[in-house]
Protein backbone atom coordinates (compact mmCIF):
# COMPACT_ATOMS: atom_id res chain seq x y z
CA UNK A 1 0.00 0.00 0.00
CA UNK A 2 1.71 3.30 -0.65
CA UNK A 3 0.46 6.47 1.15
CA UNK A 4 0.57 9.63 -0.65
CA UNK A 5 0.40 12.82 1.50
CA UNK A 6 -2.15 15.06 -0.22
CA UNK A 7 -2.00 18.64 1.84
CA UNK A 8 -2.01 17.63 4.81
CA UNK A 9 -4.22 14.22 3.46
CA UNK A 10 -3.32 10.53 3.40
CA UNK A 11 -4.98 8.74 0.49
CA UNK A 12 -4.22 4.81 0.59
CA UNK A 13 -3.04 3.67 -3.25
CA UNK A 14 -4.23 -0.04 -3.99
CA UNK A 15 -0.77 -2.42 -4.37
CA UNK A 16 -0.83 -3.62 -8.11
CA UNK A 17 -2.02 -7.12 -7.57
CA UNK A 18 0.58 -9.21 -9.29
CA UNK A 19 1.86 -12.37 -8.00
CA UNK A 20 5.14 -10.83 -7.30
CA UNK A 21 3.35 -8.19 -5.01
CA UNK A 22 1.37 -10.79 -3.67
CA UNK A 23 4.54 -12.91 -2.61
CA UNK A 24 6.42 -9.61 -1.41
CA UNK A 25 3.44 -9.06 1.17
CA UNK A 26 2.76 -12.49 2.16
CA UNK A 27 6.64 -12.39 3.36
CA UNK A 28 5.40 -9.43 5.07
CA UNK A 29 3.07 -10.68 6.75
CA UNK A 30 4.98 -14.10 7.72
CA UNK A 31 7.62 -12.09 9.07
CA UNK A 32 5.29 -10.26 11.86
CA UNK A 33 2.97 -13.53 12.36
CA UNK A 34 5.73 -15.79 12.90
CA UNK A 35 4.78 -18.75 12.71
CA UNK A 36 7.95 -20.41 14.96
CA UNK A 37 6.74 -17.68 17.44
CA UNK A 38 3.20 -19.03 17.44
CA UNK A 39 3.94 -22.51 17.76
CA UNK A 40 6.02 -22.58 20.57
CA UNK A 41 3.12 -20.08 22.52
CA UNK A 42 0.43 -22.87 20.99
CA UNK A 43 2.51 -25.87 22.21
CA UNK A 44 3.30 -24.56 25.48
CA UNK A 45 -0.67 -23.01 26.61
CA UNK A 46 -2.28 -26.04 25.10
CA UNK A 47 -0.10 -28.71 26.60
CA UNK A 48 -2.01 -28.32 29.64
CA UNK A 49 -4.81 -30.51 28.47
CA UNK A 50 -1.94 -32.96 27.54
CA UNK A 51 -1.40 -35.69 30.61
CA UNK A 52 1.79 -34.47 32.67
CA UNK A 53 3.61 -37.18 31.85
CA UNK A 54 3.74 -36.29 27.93
CA UNK A 55 3.75 -32.45 28.21
CA UNK A 56 7.25 -31.97 27.03
CA UNK A 57 7.12 -34.74 24.18
CA UNK A 58 3.98 -33.07 23.36
CA UNK A 59 5.65 -29.15 23.44
CA UNK A 60 8.53 -30.79 21.36
CA UNK A 61 6.21 -32.40 18.47
CA UNK A 62 4.52 -28.79 17.77
CA UNK A 63 8.23 -26.95 18.34
CA UNK A 64 11.20 -28.81 17.58
CA UNK A 65 9.97 -31.92 15.49
CA UNK A 66 7.41 -29.50 13.11
CA UNK A 67 9.04 -28.92 10.32
CA UNK A 68 8.40 -25.17 10.06
CA UNK A 69 9.99 -24.35 6.58
CA UNK A 70 7.26 -26.50 4.99
CA UNK A 71 4.83 -25.36 7.03
CA UNK A 72 5.69 -21.79 6.48
CA UNK A 73 6.25 -22.71 2.79
CA UNK A 74 2.72 -24.38 2.00
CA UNK A 75 1.17 -20.97 3.79
CA UNK A 76 3.16 -18.62 1.56
CA UNK A 77 1.91 -20.40 -1.48
CA UNK A 78 -2.12 -20.37 -0.18
CA UNK A 79 -1.85 -16.84 1.18
CA UNK A 80 -0.21 -16.32 -2.37
CA UNK A 81 -3.30 -18.04 -4.19
CA UNK A 82 -5.96 -16.99 -1.87
CA UNK A 83 -5.74 -13.23 -1.05
CA UNK A 84 -4.70 -10.34 -2.81
CA UNK A 85 -1.52 -8.34 -2.74
CA UNK A 86 -3.63 -5.09 -0.77
CA UNK A 87 -5.03 -7.73 1.81
CA UNK A 88 -2.03 -9.36 2.61
CA UNK A 89 -0.12 -6.15 2.95
CA UNK A 90 -3.27 -5.09 5.33
CA UNK A 91 -2.26 -8.52 7.18
CA UNK A 92 0.95 -7.61 7.69
CA UNK A 93 0.32 -4.16 8.89
CA UNK A 94 -2.31 -4.97 11.17
CA UNK A 95 -0.32 -7.98 12.82
CA UNK A 96 2.63 -5.66 12.70
CA UNK A 97 0.65 -3.04 14.59
CA UNK A 98 0.52 -2.69 18.37
CA UNK A 99 -3.07 -4.50 18.90
CA UNK A 100 -1.98 -7.04 16.12
CA UNK A 101 1.19 -7.83 18.21
CA UNK A 102 -1.03 -8.13 21.28
CA UNK A 103 -3.25 -10.53 19.43
CA UNK A 104 -0.73 -12.86 18.43
CA UNK A 105 0.62 -12.93 21.99
CA UNK A 106 -3.07 -13.81 23.13
CA UNK A 107 -3.54 -16.39 20.33
CA UNK A 108 -1.39 -19.70 22.04
CA UNK A 109 -3.73 -18.97 25.24
CA UNK A 110 -7.28 -18.50 22.83
CA UNK A 111 -6.39 -21.79 21.64
CA UNK A 112 -5.29 -23.56 24.66
CA UNK A 113 -8.77 -21.99 26.01
CA UNK A 114 -10.73 -23.24 22.91
CA UNK A 115 -9.51 -26.73 21.55
CA UNK A 116 -10.70 -28.89 23.97
CA UNK A 117 -14.21 -27.79 22.59
CA UNK A 118 -12.88 -27.91 19.04
CA UNK A 119 -11.54 -31.41 19.50
CA UNK A 120 -15.32 -32.95 21.30
CA UNK A 121 -16.99 -30.97 18.59
CA UNK A 122 -14.70 -32.85 16.09
CA UNK A 123 -14.59 -36.07 17.89
CA UNK A 124 -18.52 -36.10 18.06
CA UNK A 125 -19.28 -34.49 14.21
CA UNK A 126 -17.16 -37.55 13.06
CA UNK A 127 -18.93 -39.80 14.89
CA UNK A 128 -22.47 -39.01 13.89
CA UNK A 129 -21.17 -39.10 10.39
CA UNK A 130 -20.24 -42.28 10.61
CA UNK A 131 -23.05 -43.52 12.37
CA UNK A 132 -25.19 -42.22 8.99
CA UNK A 133 -22.80 -43.90 6.92
CA UNK A 134 -23.48 -47.19 8.28
CA UNK A 135 -26.86 -46.90 9.10
CA UNK A 136 -27.90 -45.30 5.34
CA UNK A 137 -25.68 -47.71 3.57
CA UNK A 138 -22.75 -45.07 2.13
CA UNK A 139 -20.05 -47.08 3.79
CA UNK A 140 -18.08 -47.01 0.82
CA UNK A 141 -19.30 -43.92 -0.89
CA UNK A 142 -16.51 -40.80 -1.28
CA UNK A 143 -16.46 -37.54 0.51
CA UNK A 144 -17.72 -34.77 -1.16
CA UNK A 145 -15.17 -32.99 -2.62
CA UNK A 146 -13.95 -30.18 -0.74
CA UNK A 147 -14.05 -26.73 -2.56
CA UNK A 148 -11.07 -25.75 -4.51
CA UNK A 149 -8.48 -22.61 -2.01
CA UNK A 150 -9.64 -20.09 -5.38
CA UNK A 151 -13.50 -20.27 -4.62
CA UNK A 152 -12.80 -18.35 -1.38
CA UNK A 153 -12.43 -15.17 -3.16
Amino acid sequence: MILLCNGGRQTVQAIEDTVSNRETAAGHYLQVASLTDLMADVSEKTAVIVPEAQRERFKAALTKELDIPTLTAAMRSSLVRIFTADELEAMAQFYGSPAGKSILRKFGTYMADVMPTIQTEVIRAANRAAEGSRSSGDAGAAPAASPSPSSHR
